[in-house]
């Protein structure tokens, strides 16, 4: 009787003793830095007029499709490994599928418009302020989170035995695109960057502080993408390891190890948020400033774009008129 206890506990792919309790913990330590940071990021840009910017409006939407995988998709893992129904046949299941797959697109499409406004504003300054208004901004991402609602919506009608093909064909759809884009327009922006730098003795001072807040907000993207590359790849492999198991109880044990492979790939949705206090200055203070946490008593001062382009006709050249704002107490 034991033996057969012993047997079933093994062909299957609920987390169970240890292992379950420290996944569940995991689980609620991540949802909660998620809730806390990805809010304070959502809140600080819409609370400081000197932070709308296009830049951060898509920031913004990455914030909030990782703010719903705090509040909702990391409770909803706990929920379904306390009761034992992962890859069961069960509502929560439909809805787990439904969520990751809709948070997923709208994650990898801000990341992808992230990008393109970063190529944007660093290849065509002249044209920046024309291509990237935010009537045009706003309506693109608000055509993104319905096609990410759709894209979840696919997911109701598959089996849970299909998770792993699921798995595959979404993030053909809905991963490799963007992450191609983006591939493409950070290839371009270093290239652009290595010329710059062989003219960097023409540079005016203006010209050189834009150019380097440029890069910084670049270089700040291209981490965030980083790190969703290395969390997504385990989740991607392991989808593919399931799909060329054709022993039922080896695949079960596969789906077991996976699903820590799918809470590394949204652990992601807990330190987005910090990288972007630690590498903007300007987020750093507004935060400090609203929040109370005063580091000392000057004036916080903020760095404001005047998209008013110059262009030098000899060297070819531009300069960007930069000013600087005080942001009341």
């Amino acid at each position: 009787m034991e033996s057969n206890i012993s047997i079933q506990s093994q062909c299957s792919a609920n987390l169970v003793g240890v292992s379950s309790f420290v996944f569940i913990i995991l689980n609620g330590i991540s949802g909660f830095a998620s809730i806390i940071g990805n809010s304070l990021v959502v809140l600080v840009i819409f609370k400081t007029k000197v932070l709308r910017t296009t830049s951060n409006f898509f920031i913004s939407s990455l914030a909030l499709a990782d703010l719903i995988v705090g509040l909702i998709i990391n409770p909803l893992y706990i929920v379904i490994i306390s009761h034992n129904v992962w890859l069961e046949q069960h509502p929560l299941m439909k809805m787990e599928n439904f969520l990751w797959i809709h948070s997923l697109t709208a994650t990898t499409f801000s990341l992808c418009l992230v990008s393109v406004e970063r190529y944007v504003a660093i290849s065509r300054p002249f044209r920046y302020p024309k291509n990237m208004n935010k009537k045009r901004c706003f309506f693109v991402v608000l055509t993104m989170w319905f096609f990410s609602l759709c894209m979840g919506s696919l997911s109701l009608g598959v089996q849970e035995k299909d998770l792993a093909l699921l798995w595959v064909v979404c993030s053909s759809l809905v991963v490799f695109p963007p992450l191609t884009v983006i591939a493409v327009c950070y290839y371009k922006i270093f290239k652009i960057a290595r010329r710059h730098e062989k003219r960097i003795e023409k540079d005016t001072i203006q010209e050189t502080a834009f150019r380097v807040k440029n890069q910084k907000a670049t270089w700040t993207i291209v981490i965030i993408v980083g790190l969703f590359v290395i969390l997504f790849t385990p989740s991607l492999v392991f989808s593919y390891i399931t799909l060329a198991q054709r022993d039922k109880c080896q695949e079960m044990k596969v789906y077991r190890q996976w699903i820590w492979a799918i809470f590394v790939n949204f652990s992601g949705s807990a330190i987005n948020p910090w990288i972007y206090a630690i590498r903007n200055k300007d987020f750093k203070r507004v935060l400090t400033r609203i929040y109370g946490f005063r580091i000392n008593h000057e004036p916080l001062t903020l760095i404001r774009i005047n998209w008013k382009v110059i262009f030098h006709l000899r060297s070819g050249s531009y300069a960007v008129n930069i000013s600087k704002s005080t942001l009341s107490e």
